[in-house]
């Protein structure tokens, strides 16, 4: 959820496509590294996700029988991390700075790149937040974000 609102959604200026970007609300935005924190935040959730891990997350769902939600889940976190990794080898070869989302979202052409990245990120974080606590028989109620 944090990925899709504030890393992609604060900088491309909310859900709707034709708001004004504002790549200066991008985390690390002075050092051009908000796109490759992004890539490592996903790499850290695909880490939690490892079925050879103990207990992954996609281990403890084939376990308890829901392995079209695994299958799911592995699919759609490999789509955002494919689109994560694209985004950041159009900007490798690009004239705009290397990982930034600044220079993404500034370039019109370029915009598109993390337009899909934020689509892909929430379809993850609703299949995450509709489907995961159920299957695992887990109560949604505490928001580490509260403050509390």
């Amino acid at each position: 959820e944090t990925l899709k609102v504030d890393k992609l959604g604060k900088v491309l200026g909310g859900p709707d496509p034709d708001a004004v970007a504002n790549g200066y609300f991008a985390e690390s935005w002075r050092s051009g590294h908000s796109l490759a924190n992004i890539q490592h935040n996903l790499l850290a959730l695909q880490a939690v996700f490892n079925p050879s891990a103990d207990p992954g997350l996609i281990a403890l769902l084939q376990a308890s029988d829901h392995e079209a939600l695994a299958q799911q889940l592995t699919q759609q976190l490999t789509q955002t991390l494919t689109l994560c990794e694209q985004a950041l080898n159009t900007l490798a070869v690009s004239s705009v700075s290397p990982h930034s989302l600044l220079g993404l979202t500034s370039d019109k052409d370029l915009r598109h790149q993390v337009q899909a990245l934020y689509q892909a990120t929430g379809e993850l974080n609703q299949t995450m937040r509709s489907q995961l606590p159920q299957a695992l028989n887990i109560q949604m109620g505490f928001n580490a974000n509260d403050g509390d």
